[in-house]
């Protein structure tokens, strides 16, 4: 084994503690989180109930606002939760410092193993690993909702090197690659707990309130996971003036998205006037939700097979010419929770789904047929024009397939997700105060849906139709061409 077997690695570490970060955030004051807004130049009005179309009142029906000064018993107990979380400030500017701590680990080993003089064996192993916080989680209040991102790349590779003689060689290639990346919460608030009467949508976090350009709690949530393995093989063949290369190559993809986004509280000031008073009376300008089933998880397999010829017609003339077959195979899903549009056709798979959405089940199960024609011919040139090497024209025309991204796939549609917004509706009760039912943390994964004379000529009673479609999607095909002359001198 000696001078036949060779390992080495190599390990970097990464830690970054600069200078923590300077946000700026404008609070309520003293007074104003006792509903005292006398200091404003601007006029408050009595925020008007949209079911009603009446004033606020308090429980002795007076005007909610009056003078500028919001009555006591008006002011939103879901307000006075927040407002636990929002430190005070004698100027009603808050200045915080927010450090956001970076650590990564990397780590490189190869080894190879030199059998003979034809026969070359290498193996890799590549491990990377980052973590950053965040105790602002993109809002200017810091550590309602602290966040952490943590991501983790592994990959391995074996080659093997064979040379038959010469003029004949082959390399193949076996490798793995696994990545992640986590958005994580440090805890979990349920709206409840707040005083908002809303189910927890989010698998941890809590929900985002944006007071206009004043301040904002924030939260999140997202995770993706991409597991891949890989074969190729080429073979270089060279005979007399030809120089020839075959090639095939597999690559299994599997990508995994979960992600939903935080329910979002606006207040902007068009209720009373103020954004700071719409916030302290909860009177919300809008609020957005995803809810359902977010976690799709999806995979495909890729082939690709190969033929090209490098060609030296004279000892100043090379012509390169060859072709590329890539079939296209759509992405499924593992768990089928995707939809397309068809118009006209019924889903025989959901048969209470309205006409024109289509399920796995009812044609192919990546919603797009098999595209086995993906002929990509190349053509190119090389051409030293004096014999020197110090002026060539090179040109060359090819056609290219682009590929389909994993997500692609990662739908939010019906009936398995879906969003909702409202507007101007009060924070103790979003959806009861407008006189609406919240939706569902999880779907039934149904429509139910039955035929009605009124618009849009469907009821479909477990899951409403006001949600976003989506496409059916095929690779598409480039051609590119170039044409260059670089002429040289050395002076």
């Amino acid at each position: 084994m000696k001078n036949k077997t060779f390992v080495f690695g190599s390990y970097q570490g990464l830690t970054v503690r600069q200078q923590a970060q300077t946000v700026q955030a404008l609070v309520p004051t003293a007074a104003q989180r006792n509903g005292d807004f006398t200091g404003l130049r601007t006029t408050l009005i009595d925020p008007v109930d949209p079911v009603t179309q009446k004033p606020f009142t308090d429980a002795a029906g007076r005007p909610c606002v009056a003078g500028n000064i919001i009555a006591t018993d008006c002011i939103s107990p879901v307000a006075k939760k927040f407002l636990g979380f929002i430190p005070d400030s004698p100027t009603g500017t808050l200045v915080s410092l927010g450090s956001s701590p970076l650590d990564g680990h990397m780590f490189v080993t190869r080894g190879d193993w030199n059998q003979s003089s034809k026969h070359r064996i290498f193996g890799s192993f590549f491990y990377d690993h980052n973590s950053r916080s965040d105790p602002f989680n993109g809002g200017n209040i810091p550590n309602y909702i602290s966040q952490s991102f943590v991501q983790d790349t592994r990959q391995v590779v074996v080659n093997d090197t064979y040379t038959f003689s010469p003029t004949l060689l082959n390399e193949a290639t076996v490798s793995f690659l696994n990545t992640g990346s986590n958005q994580l919460q440090d805890k979990t608030i349920d709206p409840k707990d707040l005083g908002i009467n809303m189910p927890q949508y989010l698998p941890g976090g809590a929900v985002t309130v944006d007071v206009a350009s004043n301040f904002s709690v924030r939260s999140g949530f997202t995770r993706f996971f991409n597991h891949n393995w890989q074969f190729k093989d080429s073979l270089n063949l060279i005979r007399g003036r030809h120089s020839f290369k075959f090639g095939y190559e597999m690559l299994h993809t599997q990508f995994r998205q979960v992600f939903i986004g935080s329910p979002g509280f606006s207040f902007n000031g068009k209720r009373s006037g103020d954004p700071v008073a719409d916030f302290m009376l909860g009177a919300f300008s809008s609020l957005s939700l995803d809810f359902g089933v977010r976690d799709t998880d999806t995979s495909t397999y890729w082939h690709a097979v190969y033929f090209q010829d490098e060609f030296k017609i004279t000892p100043r003339f090379m012509l390169t010419y060859g072709v590329r077959w890539e079939p296209f195979q759509p992405w499924v899903e593992k768990n089928d929770r995707i939809n397309t549009v068809v118009p006209g056709r019924q889903s025989k798979v959901v048969p209470d789904a309205p006409v024109g959405i289509l399920f796995p089940g009812d044609g192919p199960r990546g919603l797009a047929d098999a595209d086995l024609n993906n002929f990509a011919p190349r053509i190119g040139f090389a051409w030293d024009v004096f014999g020197g090497g110090k002026t060539s024209v090179r040109g060359g025309y090819g056609v290219f397939y682009e590929s389909i991204n994993a997500d692609s796939l990662a739908q939010e549609n019906p009936p398995f997700a879906g969003f909702s917004s409202i507007y101007s509706g009060r924070i103790e009760d979003p959806y009861g105060s407008l006189g609406l039912t919240a939706p569902p943390v999880t779907t039934t994964a149904k429509f139910g849906c039955t035929k009605i004379a009124a618009y849009p000529g469907y009821d479909c009673p477990l899951f409403p139709l006001r949600s976003a479609g989506c496409s059916r999607t095929r690779r598409c095909e480039r051609r590119t061409y170039n044409l260059s002359i670089s002429p040289c001198s050395i002076s």
